[in-house]
């Protein structure tokens, strides 16, 4: 049950919030253990939700999904916090009363919940899918060494660091993905709109055609009558590779090697991957998680499942006594300078500080790689649709003057 209290803290001011307790005995003991002196104590009702905020099925909140950009605020917040002396209790009541997604709220009520009931923050955010491990992993190094504003402040800049790579990467396909869809519509729109139009008028003639104009009514004549069987094919093939890539782990890792293998774009891949793991990597050491667990988790973020499973095969050599860069050397996948640099970084005992520079060099790399991209693509693709016009428009005007010839004999 959840009350609503208002207190004060040893200085004198004013505090107001909500607790989650068994009953008010409880209520009132949990907030005395706050260092606070509670005032009035009275049952909470919360407003009533409109009707697009009613769940028909409740979820299982432990199950709930959280999105990078709200993990990174909330790890902000709570190392803001933290960092001023408040107590974990008392950020994450604070975190709690704040949240305005219902189902995040819920989540944040649940730990502070498990806090109450004598639990670690690691271990409480370990039970919900809604924390990779890296971030738990992070928390409990925290917990460990007393250092948990520190934690969070690193996990806060993690998120940001990536949410700042995928919004360039995202950013740098946006307009080529526009060109794309107004190449696709123009097809759309003329095969099954304008040429219809002049069909009639050309057989009204009785002149034959060019051949890129017959070619042109057959395709228009499949989009009139066939097009909806076309779309349904698309959409089945997309389903089918979209279900393969999520059940099926061999095909998926393949689409992944195939990926790195295109020019231009598999060096974007491979460097904002390695980027990523760098940047883990070099995270979690520094919180004093051992090699192989760091490496292990680090690998579950490469977005690249090839270069996810290569790294998690590799490690099973590092379990066996190998070096790591002997390891990674051996995989033929990582670039000869992030290899060596993870040599030295072990020889000299500073790997963290070693995942860090490769981290920021990559992440400056992955900038690059994004830019040539983009400029190989956009030029690209407006040359594809500039000779789809032409080719329109040849196969509409073309006839015409046949027409006049015809007219004139």
């Amino acid at each position: 049950m959840k009350y609503r209290y208002v207190a004060f803290d040893p200085d004198g001011k004013k505090i107001k919030g909500v607790i989650d307790a068994e009953n008010e005995t409880a209520a009132i003991y949990h907030i005395r253990n706050q260092d606070l002196s509670p005032v009035s104590v009275t049952p909470y009702k919360e407003k009533a939700e409109s009707f697009w905020e009613i769940e028909i099925m409740e979820p299982d909140v432990h199950k709930l999904k959280m999105k990078k950009k709200h993990l990174m605020q909330f790890a902000d917040k709570m190392s803001i916090m933290l960092r001023a002396g408040v107590t974990l209790s008392m950020a994450m009541d604070v975190i709690v009363s704040s949240e305005k997604n219902r189902r995040y709220k819920k989540i944040y009520r649940a730990i502070l919940t498990d806090l109450y009931g004598g639990a670690s923050l690691a271990d409480s955010m370990r039970t919900f899918a809604a924390f990779p491990e890296v971030v738990v992993n992070m928390v409990a190094s925290g917990e460990k060494t007393g250092k948990l504003d520190w934690a969070f402040a690193k996990v806060s800049e993690l998120y940001e660091k990536e949410l700042s790579l995928s919004g360039k990467i995202t950013s740098a396909f946006a307009y080529p993905a526009f060109l794309i869809f107004l190449m696709i519509a123009l097809f759309v729109v003329m095969t099954s709109f304008v040429l219809p139009k002049f069909s009639g008028m050309y057989e009204s003639f009785g002149a034959e055609l060019p051949a890129i104009t017959r070619f042109m009514m057959d395709m228009s004549d499949f989009m009139v009558h066939y097009g909806w069987v076309l779309l349904l094919v698309i959409a089945a093939l997309v389903a089918v590779i979209y279900l393969a890539r999520k059940f099926v782990p061999g095909f998926r890792n393949k689409l992944s090697q195939i990926a790195l293998k295109i020019p231009v774009y598999g060096h974007l891949t491979l460097v904002s991957n390695t980027c990523s793991f760098s940047q883990i990597s070099s995270a979690l050491l520094q919180a004093g998680v051992e090699v192989v667990d760091a490496i292990r988790i680090a690998a579950t973020v490469i977005k690249n499942k090839y270069i996810c499973s290569k790294v998690e095969g590799a490690l099973d050599n590092v379990e066996q006594g190998a070096n790591l860069h002997t390891a990674l050397q051996k995989l033929n996948l990582f670039e000869p300078l992030f290899v060596s640099m993870i040599m030295i970084g072990e020889e000299a005992s500073m790997l963290p500080d070693t995942f860090q520079k490769m981290a920021d060099l990559y992440e400056a790399e992955s900038s690059e790689a994004t830019r040539k991209l983009t400029s190989i693509l956009e030029p690209l693709l407006t040359l594809i649709i500039g000779l789809v016009i032409a080719i329109m428009v040849v196969a509409i005007i073309l006839p015409m003057f046949n027409m006049y010839s015809v007219i004139l004999e």
